[in-house]
């Protein structure tokens, strides 16, 4: 893979500069073809925070209604997996994950150790028990 050999990426939070973005998910096409590597950054609004039913901000639009979203190549997720237990994580393709297994590995200053790793698991649980996405969906409908 390209990515792999070149420093090209192109990172953007799903809500604060979505739209502000020229091209906005066009760019991923053209980022793309350049050999460059997509990146959304779900820290703040990942797991079903942004109310559009999905796990992700980047699978709703400019409204918050749903569409198809064009997916990025790898999507960060910090603060909300740990319910304030400091952990993070990287979600990617299989083709990006596969290249860490010729280095450089991957490395995460928030990365699991098992009283977080514990902490990530159950909350993840309780927001599938208690249909926490659905809630905040319903919820976003009424503001």
């Amino acid at each position: 893979m390209r990515w792999a050999r070149t420093a090209s990426e192109f990172a953007r939070r799903p809500i604060t500069r979505r739209w502000g973005v020229p091209g906005g998910v066009g760019c991923y096409a053209a980022v793309r073809a350049a050999g460059g590597v997509c990146i959304a950054d779900e820290v703040q609004t990942g797991l079903g925070r942004c109310g559009n039913g999905g796990w992700w901000a980047f699978e709703s639009g400019p409204s918050g209604n749903a569409r198809k979203p064009t997916a990025p190549d790898i999507v960060t997720v910090g603060k909300p997996l740990g319910n304030g237990m400091p952990i993070a994580a990287v979600v990617c393709t299989r083709e990006i994950a596969q290249s860490f297994a010729a280095g450089p590995e991957y490395f995460n200053t928030f990365g699991g150790n098992p009283v977080c790793a514990a902490a990530a698991l159950a909350m993840l649980s309780e927001l599938e028990r208690l249909g926490l996405r659905a809630r905040a969906t319903a919820t976003g409908a009424e503001l």
